[in-house]
């Protein structure tokens, strides 16, 4: 069982409270082009998955649910923007606890990640089995491996592998049965049907370029939420925040304003 009181948050700013998590093998750390403006305007909450960055030590299940239930408890309501996997932590509590999400934006990320008989705009499993192979050999090379994939096809692919790989060192590398565990959610997860029962307002944030969540793959999501904008980055690669930072901004602003006008 995952531990729910070791797990620590970083909290800093002033606003509507935000939450953003990270995707596999990284930290929160990632988010440092984006936290000047967004603390100026919000109370900003700094997620590091269980067995991740400041969480090293903190035990990751690999069901789904249970991650989210764990995150969720130590989380006051919310908007709520997720990465890669953690689009999949964020859509999971956005779906189980609803009244702890204001609103819900997925960056590179979508229900399902891996390909099924009746979706085939994700991965194939092997390449997930890949990667749970080659971990046992060499973790850090793996998360080198998989960090490169994420920036290929990016037109700033060259500076973007060199700066996550230099944040990916700011915190102990991941425990290796957290990044298992985290591949298995990637590989079994499909929220895919309950998606059309989120009633807030979503967005989806990806790049025309990704090579891990095809932009055909956030296009067929976003028409399953009712209201949801779409916005795709021209040649942003799977982390369209490190890449094409102002244009991230300028989407993801756009976005949270609106609540601006309603408070």
């Amino acid at each position: 069982m995952m531990s729910r009181t070791e797990l620590n948050i970083e909290s800093a700013g002033s606003g509507p409270d935000l939450a953003l998590l990270h995707g596999w093998g990284m930290h929160s750390g990632l988010w440092s082009s984006q936290l000047a403006w967004l603390q100026q305007r919000h109370r900003v909450h700094l997620v590091d998955l269980p067995g991740h960055g400041r969480n090293h030590s903190v035990e990751m299940s690999s069901e789904l649910a249970e991650v989210a239930e764990v995150i969720a408890e130590k989380l006051p309501p919310c908007h709520l923007i997720g990465w890669s996997l953690g689009g999949l932590v964020a859509q999971q509590i956005a779906l189980s606890k609803p009244q702890q999400c204001h609103s819900l934006t997925l960056v590179a990320s979508h229900g399902c990640f891996v390909n099924r008989s009746d979706f085939t705009l994700g991965m194939q499993p092997e390449v997930f089995d890949d990667f749970a192979q080659s971990l046992n050999h060499d973790t850090e090379a793996t998360l080198n491996r998989f960090i490169a994939l994420e920036v290929h096809g990016s037109d700033t692919m060259k500076q973007d592998l060199v700066h996550m790989r230099s944040v990916l060192m700011q915190q102990p590398l991941p425990d290796k049965s957290a990044l298992q565990s985290g591949l298995r959610i990637l590989l079994q997860t499909d929220l895919r049907s309950p998606l059309p029962s989120l009633k807030l307002p979503c967005q989806l944030i990806g790049g025309t370029r990704d090579r891990l969540v095809r932009p055909e793959a956030m296009e067929a999501i976003a028409e399953q939420i009712d209201g949801a904008r779409l916005c795709l980055i021209q040649s942003a690669g799977h982390a369209p925040f490190i890449g094409h930072p102002k244009q991230f901004r300028i989407a993801l602003q756009a976005f949270l304003e609106q609540f601006d006008h309603h408070a």
